[in-house]
């Protein structure tokens, strides 16, 4: 009996000294998304391998993985997940058995736009007799990023409404397709003239269809966004669930207009987390339309500039005949004058008010029991 004390006590002894250095020798770990774009709303795959490269055993291994707080891990109880106001710690125990090499696959579904990136991971291994040992990893490269674009806005219609909010005064509209160019068809709708009426699809099909006409090789639009949502305090975003629902209004209006054919940049007076002050510059193809969705995805919700200084300040860069598209909650005596000053230039020029809160939340999909506050920061990185 005293023998087997004095071995047990040698054993406990021995992993305490040794196996804390020994445990994680030789112990790998890598973890990278599948993809390295993907839309708001998709469901994308990261996966991690851990591998124990040596003959010695792992009895315990708990894992621990930070996350952005917007990712939704599918499969995973709440128990292995633990939440703060902006991320989330994923955990895992398992053993490591010698010479072996374990694949995860996550499903991971990604509610809003951003640029998350994988920083690392930390791994605290345990002994037999309860020594332990940790260790942090650092991870880049290839896959460690991604980048997710604004969801966009299921049938959005093109033809806005062409009235400022100063009450009914017509502007041109920034809609100018080409009457000779056809891509297809589409159901009719309320207000189409009936000489757009395609009868042979109309007769296929048993309903009202109507030409979908292509935008002229020469149209250009550019799509400037306000940040700021109250007329009173333009340095601080006070409704951001709007300014979300508006970038997503900007990412479907692109779609829109680059698929058809026109020539379309982007600018607004937000913050990059690149710390850029360029927008995207109008040009055409998709993927110029990779580039704005790019672009909108890396935008942070703070203010840089007032939107008037914006509008302005593209006004002098415009090609001339530029139908600009103003995205704002509220126009002002100032951003009046810059309407004014578009319209004077020769420019087109067409104000789309940014969604109501219930819209927003709608638009993005959110549950009605969420609150602004939960709609967290994006476009930075997510450890």
């Amino acid at each position: 009996m005293r023998w087997i004390l004095i071995i047990a006590i040698a054993l406990v002894a021995l992993e305490q000294l040794l196996l804390p250095k020994l445990l994680l020798r030789r112990v790998g770990y890598r973890r990278f998304f599948a993809k390295s774009v993907a839309m708001a709303g998709d469901t994308i795959e990261m996966v991690e391998i851990i591998e124990n490269k040596k003959l010695l055993p792992v009895p315990r291994v708990l894992l621990e993985a930070v996350f952005d707080g917007t990712m939704d891990f599918q499969g995973y109880s709440d128990e292995k997940i633990r939440r703060s106001e902006k991320f989330m710690t994923v955990r895992s125990i398992f053993s490591l058995a010698p010479y072996t090499r374990i694949t995860r696959r996550h499903q991971i579904q990604c509610d809003m736009r951003g640029i998350f990136k994988l920083d690392g991971a930390a791994m605290t291994v345990g002994g037999i007799f309860g020594s332990s040992a940790f260790k942090r990893w650092t991870l880049s490269g290839p896959g460690t990023e991604i980048t997710i674009y604004p969801r966009l806005i299921p049938d959005f219609e093109l033809q806005l409404s062409s009235n400022s909010f100063q009450g009914d005064v017509e502007v041109r509209r920034f809609i100018l397709p080409d009457p000779l160019m056809r891509q297809g068809t589409r159901p009719y709708q309320p207000g189409d003239p009936l000489n757009q009426i395609n009868w042979r699809a109309t007769a296929r099909t048993g309903e009202l269809h109507v030409h979908l006409r292509e935008f002229t090789a020469d149209f250009h639009a550019q799509i400037l966004l306000n940040f700021v949502t109250t007329r009173d305090m333009w340095t601080h975003i006070f409704e951001p669930l709007r300014v979300e629902a508006g970038i997503s209004l900007a990412a479907t209006m692109a779609d829109k207009l680059i698929t058809s054919g026109a020539r379309v940049g982007f600018h607004s007076n937000g913050a990059h987390r690149d710390g850029q002050a360029e927008g995207v510059p109008p040009d055409s193809g998709y993927g110029h339309l990779d580039a704005v969705w790019s672009h909108l995805a890396g935008l942070e919700r703070k203010v840089r500039c007032s939107f008037h200084d914006l509008i302005l300040s593209e006004l002098e860069l415009a090609n001339e005949g530029t139908d600009f598209v103003l995205i704002t909650g509220y126009v002002d005596e100032e951003i009046q004058e810059a309407i004014s000053s578009i319209e004077s230039a020769g420019h087109g020029v067409t104000v789309v008010p940014l969604p109501t809160e219930e819209q927003a939340r709608e638009w993005l999909r959110l549950r009605r029991s969420e609150t602004e506050g939960e709609v967290r920061e994006h476009g930075r990185d997510a450890s």
